[in-house]
C-alpha cells in the first residue's frame, strides 16, 4: 500500500487503522474525519507529508510516532489537544505550525524529533506542556507579538522565543488585467498595522475588497489568517450623480456630478474624471465633447436633442427624467424614476411589471404598472435594482 485517499463518507480514523504500512507516501485525509485514533499511522516509515484538515478535533496517542520521513506536517485549526507522543520519533520533522485551538501538548507529543528546529505557536495564550521533553530544546518557538513573557512563564527559560506576526496575511488579485493589489506596510511585532492599496487598471475602477470593505487605501489589524483580494469593475458601468431635478437625455462614459438644476436634451459625452467648474449660465447650441468630469454649480441648458444611455449607477438626490431610451433596454417607455421620501417612484412604465431588487439580487417588491405611478418603499439609502418588463435590471443607489 502506497497512497491513500479516505472517502468524504468516513468521520473517523480508528486506532493502528494504518499501523506499520511502511510502503504508504501519501494520504488524503477528507474534511468528514473528526477524529485519528491512537497509533493510527504509527509505524508508518514512508509517510513524508500530512495535512489534518480542519475537521478534526482530536488526534490519539502515538497517531504518528516512528514516522521517520515526515517532514511537514499541518495541523488543522480545530484540534484542542496534541496527545501523549503523537509525533514522537519522527526524526525527519523540522518545523511544525500548532494552531490556537490546541490547549494541550501532552507528555513526549514531539519526544526524539532530533531535526525539529522552528515550532510556531498561534495561541496567544501558552497551551500546557506535558513532560518527557514534549518539545525538544533545541527548537526555536515563535510566539505572537507580546506573549514570550507568558510563554516563558508557561514552558520555562530552556527555550529560545521569537515574537512574530505569525498569521498568514495574503494580498491577491482575481484578474491583474483589471488591477493589482499592493502592500504598503506589512504588519510587524513594532506596527502591527498592515496598509494595503488597490490600484485599478485603464478602463477599470475599484469597488471594493472581498470581505467588503471599500476603502482604499485600507488600513487593518491582522489578528488572524486573512487572504485579502480587490473587486474591481469595468468604467463602462458609468456613475451619474444627480443632486437636484435633472432632464437628463445624455451618454456619460464616466462620472458627472451635478450639483443644481440641469436641462440636458441630448449628447454630452464625459470621457474621465477632473473638474470643469460652470459657475452661471452656459447655454450650448451644438454637440458638447467633455473629456472631464462637469460640475455645475448654476444653471446650464443644453438645446441638443438625442440620445440617452446610464449605463450603471445612479445616485439620486431629487428627480430623475428618463426619457427616450430610458435606463439601458427600456426603449420608447419614456419612464421616469425617482427617489422621493424615502421611495423609488416610477412613471410611465406602460403596463410592464416592475420588480425592485436589493444589491444582493434578492426581490424586494414587485408591481403591475396600472398607468398611474407606482411607489416602492425602501429601507434605507443604499443600493437598489429596478427591472422593467423584460429588459435588464438597473442598479439605483437612492441618497435620501
Amino acid at each position: 500500500l502506497t497512497s491513500v485517499t479516505i472517502p468524504n463518507s468516513v468521520t473517523s480514523i480508528g486506532s493502528s487503522a494504518f499501523y506499520n504500512c511502511s510502503g504508504l507516501t501519501s494520504v488524503t485525509i477528507p474534511n468528514s474525519v473528526t477524529s485519528i485514533g491512537s497509533s493510527a499511522f504509527q509505524n508508518c516509515s514512508g509517510l513524508t507529508s500530512v495535512t489534518i484538515p480542519n475537521s478534526v478535533t482530536s488526534i490519539g496517542q502515538n497517531a504518528f510516532s516512528y514516522c521517520i520521513r515526515l517532514t511537514s506536517v499541518t495541523i488543522g485549526n480545530s484540534v484542542t489537544s496534541i496527545d501523549d507522543w503523537t509525533f514522537s520519533y519522527c526524526s525527519g520533522l523540522t518545523s511544525v505550525t500548532i494552531p490556537n485551538s490546541v490547549t494541550s501538548i501532552g507528555d513526549g507529543a514531539f519526544y526524539y524529533c532530533s531535526g525539529l528546529t522552528s515550532v510556531i505557536c498561534k495561541g496567544a495564550t501558552p497551551p500546557t506542556l506535558g513532560n518527557n521533553n514534549s518539545i525538544p530544546t533545541t527548537a526555536t518557538i515563535t510566539v505572537p507579538c507580546g506573549t514570550t513573557s507568558a510563554y516563558r512563564a508557561s514552558w520555562g527559560s530552556r527555550y529560545t522565543y521569537h515574537e512574530s506576526i505569525i498569521y498568514e496575511f495574503n494580498v491577491t488579485t482575481f484578474d491583474s488585467a483589471q488591477g493589482t493589489a499592493t502592500v504598503l506596510q506589512q504588519p510587524s511585532c513594532s506596527n502591527a498595522a498592515a496598509i494595503i492599496r488597490a490600484t485599478p487598471a485603464t478602463s477599470y475602477r475599484f469597488v471594493s475588497w472581498n470581505d467588503g470593505d471599500t476603502t482604499n487605501p485600507r488600513r487593518l489589524m491582522v489578528t488572524s489568517d486573512i487572504t485579502l483580494s480587490p473587486i474591481f469593475a469595468h468604467l463602462e458601468m458609468d456613475t451619474v450623480y444627480l443632486h437636484d431635478t435633472a432632464y437628463v437625455n445624455v451618454l456619460v462614459h464616466d462620472t458627472t456630478v451635478v450639483t443644481d438644476t440641469v436641462t440636458l436634451t441630448q449628447y454630452v459625452p464625459v470621457h474621465d474624471t477632473s473638474y470643469i467648474n460652470i459657475h452661471d449660465t452656459t447655454f450650448i447650441t451644438q454637440r458638447d465633447t467633455v473629456i472631464n468630469t462637469v460640475t455645475i454649480h448654476d444653471t446650464l441648458t443644453n438645446y441638443i436633442h438625442d440620445t440617452l444611455w446610464l449605463r450603471d449607477t445612479i445616485v439620486i438626490h431629487d428627480t430623475v427624467y428618463i426619457t427616450r431610451d430610458g435606463i439601458g433596454n427600456v426603449g420608447a417607455l419614456n419612464a421616469k424614476v425617482y427617489s422621493s421620501r424615502g421611495q423609488i417612484v416610477i412613471e410611465d412604465a406602460d403596463g410592464n411589471t416592475v420588480t425592485l431588487y436589493d444589491i444582493n439580487g434578492r426581490i424586494l417588491a414587485t408591481k403591475r404598472d396600472d398607468h398611474t405611478s407606482l411607489h416602492f418603499d425602501v429601507p434605507a439609502s443604499g443600493t437598489y435594482m429596478i427591472k422593467i418588463g423584460n429588459y435588464a435590471a438597473r442598479k439605483v443607489v437612492v441618497i435620501r
